[in-house]
């Protein structure tokens, strides 16, 4: 990756073809598998069909890495509601992991309540098995509820513009996905 980043505007190319590159054809403009949180009752992509989703996995490994993503996310929010882009969900999916389970209530806390912080019940299933993806991972889907990108690591790092791009695609270009059908 330092290579990359030493390499100037042709790594950069090549990052953002990666990035392209993440989204498994056949699920990209797809609806996500269905899944819900507390036992069934929450279904929160559902409950936000209309606007486009940020949906992040992330695992507590870290106190301090984990506080920095979230200021980051934090940051991006605010930087694309400056610009005019309203009407984006952020939502984060915590790790089912006991060790994230045991921080939950204190990451939710360091976390604005526009920016949901969701975790699994016992009987929940895996929310990031259901979706394919690992710690980290982002997913942007457009207002049909489509999938428009999956950003992994290193790329979902959020000092780089590939969430950001992602979310502003799913935002701006509607040929995207097509129209909502």
């Amino acid at each position: 990756l330092l290579l990359l980043l030493a390499a100037g505007p042709a790594a950069s190319q090549l990052m953002a073809a990666a990035a392209e590159s993440e989204e498994a054809p056949e699920a990209k403009c797809k609806r996500p598998p269905v899944w819900s949180l507390g036992g069934g009752g929450a279904m929160p992509m559902r409950e936000r069909l209309g606007s486009v989703v940020v949906l992040a996995l992330l695992k507590r490994i870290c106190y301090m890495f984990v506080m920095r993503v979230f200021a980051i996310l934090k940051e991006l929010r605010a930087h694309l509601w400056k610009e005019g882009l309203r009407g984006i969900h952020y939502l984060i999916v915590n790790d089912n992991s006991s060790a994230s389970l045991a921080r939950y209530e204190h990451l939710k806390a360091q976390v604005p309540p526009a920016i949901p912080v969701l975790q699994h019940a016992p009987n929940d299933t895996d929310v990031w098995s259901t979706l394919g993806g690992t710690k980290d991972d982002f997913f942007i889907y457009d207002r049909c509820g489509r999938l428009v990108a999956k950003v992994g690591l290193p790329l979902s790092i959020l000092a780089f513009p590939y969430v950001d791009e992602a979310v502003r695609r799913a935002y701006f270009t509607l040929d995207v996905c097509g129209p909502c059908n």
